[in-house]
């Protein structure tokens, strides 16, 4: 899930063409089960707290295709939350 939801807001934010992010959705979904999540608030509070965050700051690793990971910086009232509703609601 955590793959998959990272090549989503890759996607969202343009850095992931849309053929490549549903092409390793395919993938990902044969090997893995579906994530529910019926509490996005939370597991967006959960996120904050990884060590590679700052005070102000969620960084998480995204992919730019194929073997190209980078790290994104989203301030804590940024588009982060709103894709990662669109990402459950989606799914």
């Amino acid at each position: 899930m955590g793959m998959d939801l990272s090549n989503y807001i890759s996607f969202r934010i343009g850095i992931l063409p849309k053929e490549i992010y549903l092409e390793i959705k395919k993938t990902i979904n044969k090997i893995t089960d579906k994530f529910d999540c019926d509490d996005v608030e939370r597991f967006y509070e959960i996120i904050k707290t990884d060590k590679k965050n700052s005070s102000r700051h969620i960084k998480p690793i995204l992919c730019g295709g194929y073997g190209n990971l980078v790290q994104h910086s989203f301030t804590y009232d940024s588009e982060l939350l709103t894709f990662i509703k669109e990402y459950f609601k989606n799914e």
